[in-house]
């Protein structure tokens, strides 16, 4: 008996629908087609129009119950986030310590690491230039050297000049000049010795007179001393300091006692702010002047 082939369509697993070509099929489809115009009726009544929206943001179909069409499926064990809790932490450390034994260090070792070489900036500078600046400091120390020298030369001469024109002596018949004066040891027509001074514009005059008579005249930090015989077979020496009001004294020592001897002076000798005097006897007497 030959078998009857049923030629309706089988339902796939998950289809809404009935098979094409029966009652029910037909009824569900025209129940789709109303079900359809109705609901496009409603989206175009509560959805802005389409000169609203972009190709790529025309509104999706809604009152599609996903449970249904089965866009959702449920996870199967293993799917899915991991909630964090205490057991789970422990499985993330041991995993994380085996993964550490088996791979071991993530460092990167000294011997495989990149050889990279370094490059150093290299000023480029001008020789030439520096080679000029160092020859033009050069003169200009030589030029303040030479003219520092100078006038430290001229200020030594003035100086050297000074203390020997403070210091210094004279026969009994010379003349000592001081500033713009001159002084001299002159006889006067009553017969006696005077220590005088002039300038160059005017006559000599008489600064004071002596006893005995002149042997020298020094000179000594603006003081004058004469060294002279006295009449009566001594000798002694006169101080005068220059300044107005100032008379002349006999020389003393620290003791206050006069500088004299006997007989008469042959010879008088500064130096060193020393008085050196030898007697017609040759004894020698230094009186300090300082």
């Amino acid at each position: 008996m030959p078998s009857e082939t049923n030629n309706t369509p089988r339902r796939r697993a998950g289809s809404h629908f009935a098979p094409a070509g029966s009652a029910d099929s037909a009824t569900f489809a025209a129940a789709a087609r109303r079900h359809e115009a109705s609901s496009a009726a409603s989206i175009r009544t509560s959805l802005p129009s389409d000169d609203a929206f972009g190709a790529s943001e025309t509104p999706r179909p809604i009152g599609v119950d996903p449970s249904e069409t089965g866009a959702f499926a449920r996870l199967s064990a293993g799917e899915g986030a991991v909630i964090a809790t205490r057991a789970t932490s422990e499985q993330a450390a041991s995993a994380a310590r085996t993964n550490l034994e088996t791979t071991g260090s993530m460092r990167i070792p000294s011997s495989r690491l990149p050889k990279v070489k370094r490059r150093h900036t290299r000023i480029k500078t001008d020789k030439r230039l520096f080679l000029g600046l160092a020859v033009a400091a050069l003169a200009v120390i030589a030029v303040l050297g030479f003219v520092f020298g100078r006038a430290y030369d001229s200020t030594s001469t003035q100086q050297v000049a000074s203390e020997q024109a403070s210091q210094t002596q004279a026969a009994a018949d010379g003349s000592i000049a001081l500033g713009d004066l001159t002084y001299a040891l002159a006889k006067q027509p009553d017969g006696k010795y005077a220590l005088t001074r002039k300038s160059s514009s005017s006559a000599a005059d008489v600064v004071f007179e002596i006893d005995g008579t002149p042997k020298a005249l020094v000179l000594f930090n603006g003081a004058f001393f004469i060294p002279e015989d006295l009449s009566d077979g001594t000798w002694d020496v006169v101080a005068y300091m220059v300044g107005d009001g100032s008379v002349q004294t006999q020389l003393s020592d620290s003791s206050g006692n006069a500088i004299k001897g006997s007989g008469t002076v042959s010879s008088a000798q500064l130096a060193d702010g020393r008085l050196t005097l030898v007697d017609s006897e040759g004894k020698s007497t230094s009186v300090p002047l300082s």
